[in-house]
């Protein structure tokens, strides 16, 4: 016993316990992100299952109430006014989503993500354009929020029109847009009258996958058994002398 309280044994003691407090922790922090990723999961495919409500009555909605609600609302596109986010992906291409101001025709105006095109060249940094209608048309999507600028990574410009940008920030877009933008992304999956060929293509429901979550769970409770049994064989190696190094006087 007097060789586990040498100094040396003594730390591994408290490098293990900590190992075998916070691993578990970590374990069960990814249980309940799992709990509240599937959560969501449910909660997105029966508000997507929902049949589209009018504009005004989903925009009331606090913005937790109103995310990925169908809605359906008829006005006409700003192609003028256009921008593109930059790195969105479609079927594993990079490229562009487009986004479009339509008009509602009582000074407000929303931001519509109509769909995904590639790239002017398969290594260019410049989207492809596309046309659209100058009639009224009648879009219904899902509802989704206005992208903030985050504290890190790549951000937008704070002055100026932009006509490429890193995120669907409506507050930033507004200046540039005629009329006022409402405070959401509608997330277009059909338009009456439809659009003319084959881009912008309409991306899909997010998916969220919880499973990641459930594999990392597993994992760290994984590590914490290794760690307590294998530091226990080595324990009880130690205390009935099986290694010949600790077994000298």
């Amino acid at each position: 016993m007097r060789r586990l309280l040498q100094p040396r044994w003594l730390v591994a003691h408290a490098v293990i316990l900590a190992i075998l407090v916070t691993f578990p922790q970590l374990g069960m922090w990814q249980l309940r992100r799992y709990e509240q990723e599937q959560a969501l999961q449910q909660r997105v495919a029966e508000r997507l299952e929902q049949a589209p409500i009018p504009m005004d009555g989903a925009v009331e909605r606090t913005p937790d109430d109103r995310e990925y609600t169908p809605v359906a609302v008829t006005g006409v596109y700003r192609q003028d006014e256009t921008v593109h986010q930059r790195n969105r992906a479609y079927q594993g291409r990079n490229g562009f989503d487009v986004l479009t101001p339509l008009a509602l025709g009582d000074g407000r105006a929303v931001l519509v993500r109509r769909g995904w095109v590639p790239p002017t060249t398969p290594t260019g940094n410049e989207p492809r354009t596309v046309s659209t209608t100058d009639v009224a048309v009648t879009v219904t999507g899902w509802l989704e929020e206005s992208g903030e600028q985050p504290g890190f990574g790549p951000t937008d410009p704070v002055g100026g029109d932009l006509t490429v940008v890193f995120h669907a920030d409506v507050q930033r877009l507004d200046p540039q847009v005629s009329g006022d933008l409402l405070p959401v992304v509608l997330h277009l999956t059909g338009q009456d009258p439809a659009q003319d060929g084959d881009l912008p293509v309409p991306q899909p429901a997010p998916d969220i996958d919880a499973g990641s979550n459930l594999s990392y769970a597993v994992q760290w409770f994984t590590f914490t058994a290794i760690a307590a049994i294998g530091y226990g064989i080595v324990i009880w190696r130690r205390l009935h002398g099986l290694d010949e190094p600790d077994a000298r006087p």
